[in-house]
This record gives structure tokens, sequence and C-alpha cells, in this order.
């Protein structure tokens, strides 16, 4: 079994299509989650284990997520109320005295969600964008969940050359992303 960023767990507390589902999305929220909480607290001592609350809750709750929400952000939210939960516990905030940061944050969780949805919609134009070999790299690895290995026997090629060739179409992605979200034609 593989635990997010070193949370021990007794028992799995969720398996199967939701643990998968967690696993594919953490891996990219995580270090946008841990920034956040790092500028909410301010200092690097609580923040690692305020992380590890965050992703122990956001695997608890995954089969209360919405598929069709940016993950990122849902776990962002989870983020705020766990800085939150934290400050309680250390009596370092308590919330009646500041609502105004409540609403600051969750300005701030709206904010990155319109990004996070803006990114995905570039990112999708993108890919329709793409020759039909390069939309077949990406259909197997992250439509199908392939591993290197399984792409290389799949199309007949050598494990290095799938790599590199994976590679340049996320260096292609990106440099669209960017141009559509700048507003620029990509090229």
């Amino acid at each position: 079994m593989r635990v997010p960023l070193g949370v021990t767990l007794m028992h799995d507390p969720v398996g199967g299509d939701d643990r998968a589902q967690f696993d594919a999305h953490w891996p990219h929220a995580q270090p946008i989650v841990r920034s956040y909480i790092l500028g909410l607290l301010g200092r690097r001592g609580p923040t690692d284990e305020v992380v590890q609350e965050v992703a122990f809750t956001c695997l608890r709750r995954i089969a209360s997520f919405d598929r069709s929400r940016d993950f990122t952000a849902w776990a962002l939210g989870v983020a705020r109320l766990e800085v939150f939960t934290h400050r309680r516990r250390q009596v370092l905030l308590p919330l009646d005295d500041f609502p105004e940061l409540e609403v600051a944050l969750s300005d701030t969780e709206e904010l990155l969600s319109d990004q996070s949805e803006a990114r995905r919609k570039a990112l999708v134009t993108c890919q329709a964008r793409l020759s039909d070999h390069h939309r077949r790299f990406i259909d197997l690895r992250y439509g199908e969940n392939r591993s290197h290995d399984e792409m290389a026997e799949r199309l007949s090629m050598r494990v290095g050359a799938v790599k590199v060739a994976l590679s340049r179409i996320r260096a292609l992605l990106r440099q669209c992303v960017e141009h559509r979200l700048a507003g620029t034609s990509a090229p």
C-alpha cells in the first residue's frame, strides 16, 4: 500500500477506484497545497504536519469529491479548514476574532479554482490540437494509465524513446497552455 507523504496508516481508509483517484491527483496538488499552507502559517515547523493532515483528510473524503471539479481547488479548501483546525488546537488564532480572514481565504480559494479551471480548459483545447500520433501517447499514459514499459511494448518502441516523446509532448502542451492563458496564439 502506498501512503501519501509519510502519513502512517494503521489501515487504508479507502480502496479501489477512490484510492486510485487520490493517487492520481495528489502528487500534482501536494506542492500547491504545501505552498498555500506555508503562506498561511508563515513558518516551516507545522507546515508538514498540516500537509499530512490534508492528505489524510483528502484520502478519507475522496468519495465525496465531485469529479467534475478541480481536485487541487478541492484540496485547497480542505487545507484551509485544516489550517483553521491546527490554529484552533494551538490557540493561535480564534476564528471568531478574524472573520475577514476567512473571507479573504475563501476569495483566494475561489481565485485559484478559477485559474485552475482556465488552465484545464486551455489544456483540453491544446490536447485537441495534437496530432493523432501525439494524442495516442497522451491517451495511453494518462487516459489508460499505462507505464512507460507498457507503452513501449504497445507502440513497438524503446522505453527511452517513449520517455523522450512524452517529455516533448508535455513541453508542447505546456507551451500551448501558457500561450492560451496569456491570450496569445499558440505555436
